[in-house]
C-alpha cells in the first residue's frame, strides 16, 4: 500500500469518526430517501466548488496570475500539447 493511500484511508476513518460524534450515525443509515442523499451530495459538491474557487484565487494572488485567459494559457504550458482539443475545449 502506498503512503498516499494509507494516509487517505486514515483521513476517511477520522472523518467517519467525527461524523459519528456529530450526527450519531454512519453512512450505513437508512433514514434518508434517495432524494435526500442526492441533496446532501449536491450540497457537498457546491461546497467543493467554493473551496476550489478560493484556492484558485489564492494561487492567482500569490503567483501574480490574473484570473483570465492568460492564467489558462500559462497553466496549459505544462499540459501535453499533443492532445487534440475540440471546439468546446474538451480534450480528445
Amino acid at each position: 500500500m502506498s503512503k498516499i493511500l494509507k494516509k487517505l484511508i486514515e483521513e476517511y476513518q477520522l472523518r467517519e469518526d467525527r461524523g459519528f460524534e456529530k450526527y450519531g450515525t454512519t453512512m450505513d443509515r437508512s433514514d434518508l430517501s434517495l432524494s435526500e442523499w442526492v441533496q446532501h451530495a449536491l450540497e457537498e459538491a457546491m461546497d467543493l466548488t467554493l473551496y476550489l474557487s478560493k484556492i484558485k484565487d489564492i494561487l492567482n494572488d500569490t503567483q501574480g496570475l490574473p484570473n483570465n485567459k492568460e492564467t489558462s494559457a500559462r497553466v496549459n504550458e505544462g499540459i501535453d500539447t499533443n492532445r487534440k482539443t475540440t471546439t468546446t475545449g474538451t480534450s480528445v
